[in-house]
């Protein structure tokens, strides 16, 4: 019969529109696919582009999600108990990968979701490994020289400047129990992850703007705002547009790491603390009143990215200018 069978199925193929019949080897991960957007959907977080079976599998609790993987494989339960179940999806690994990419899913979704007003000004980079790192800054090219006719051209070079840094860890445990999966409680692999995330990209924000707030000391020697580097203000006062030309000018005669020319940077982020919101918010809608004498005069206010966030309230009147 065998024999007779696999004869009649030579050259044969699947019928267009009869639907499709999947291996057992193919079926295990579309069922994990759908299963881990059922599961974050249920918890209520958002799934742009839900597997199309997961609307199926949104009530299906975890135990019974724990038996589809056991029969997928061929496998048997003999224990029906909730914990004779788990511990028989625990024999092989589709289970567990199941809760795992749940719980990342959900992490990723809550380092997404949380606000993070660094990530417009700052570029993000790669690291490898744990070794320490440099950033290198080639200066701009020397200036050029007037050469009188038989003269020599003579030579010029390049300086650099560089500073270091390297990966760090950050990192917390917590545990799920037995009886959080028995209860079919599914924060422990959404909701806590998703809390989780959002902590991690906290944390992160947190790094970036104790930068501005420690003003550390650099490769050099000098504090990153410094009168000797050209960045800091020389006197004080609130964004206006007095300060902002002054702090424009500066921007702009920001020199390279040889000090042979200016950079002519133009200022697009103004960061400031929430304590500045309002007035700065007034400004720059100033700049396009009718009510405002000539308001094209202050084109480059209006250009200006306004950037708030509450970790620089330490010193509520210190403000930023950042190019692009």
């Amino acid at each position: 019969s065998k024999r007779l069978l696999a004869a009649l199925a030579e050259g044969s193929g699947p019928i267009a529109g009869a639907g499709m019949r999947w291996s057992e080897t193919d079926r295990v991960p579309d069922f994990q696919a759908a299963a881990c957007d059922a599961l974050l959907q249920r918890a209520g977080l958002p799934v742009a582009k839900p597997h199309p079976a997961a609307k199926d599998l949104r009530r299906m609790n975890l135990q019974a999600m724990a038996e589809s993987c056991v029969s997928m494989r061929g496998g048997t339960i003999r224990d029906r108990s909730p914990a004779g179940v788990f511990r028989a999806a625990h024999t092989s690994s589709d289970f567990p990968l199941l809760l795992a990419n749940t719980a990342n899913r959900a992490l990723m979704l809550g380092f997404e979701a949380e606000p993070a007003s660094h990530t417009a000004w700052v570029r993000e980079s790669e690291a490898e490994n744990f070794k320490t790192l440099s950033r290198v800054q080639r200066s701009e090219a020397p200036a050029l020289l007037a050469v009188s006719e038989g003269a020599e051209i003579t030579e010029g070079s390049f300086s650099e400047r560089r500073e270091q840094y390297a990966l760090q860890t950050w990192a917390r445990i917590f545990s799920i129990t037995r009886v959080a999966m028995v209860n079919d409680d599914l924060g422990a692999f959404t909701t806590l992850p998703f809390a989780f995330g959002q902590s991690a990209r906290r944390e992160e924000a947190d790094l970036v703007y104790s930068i501005l707030n420690d003003n550390p000391t650099m490769s050099d020697g000098t504090a990153l705002f410094h009168s000797s580097h050209g960045n800091l203000s020389g006197s004080s006062g609130a964004p206006a547009l007095s300060t902002l030309s002054i702090a424009r000018a500066s921007m702009r005669k920001q020199a390279g790491a040889a000090g042979a020319g200016y950079l002519n940077l133009v200022p697009r982020f103004l960061i400031i603390p929430p304590e500045l919101e309002t007035s700065c918010e007034e400004l720059i809608a100033s700049t396009s009143r009718a009510d405002v004498p000539n308001p094209a005069a202050n084109s480059f206010v209006r250009g200006l990215e306004l950037v708030v966030d509450p970790r620089l309230s330490a010193t509520p009147t210190v403000w930023y200018l950042a190019a692009d």
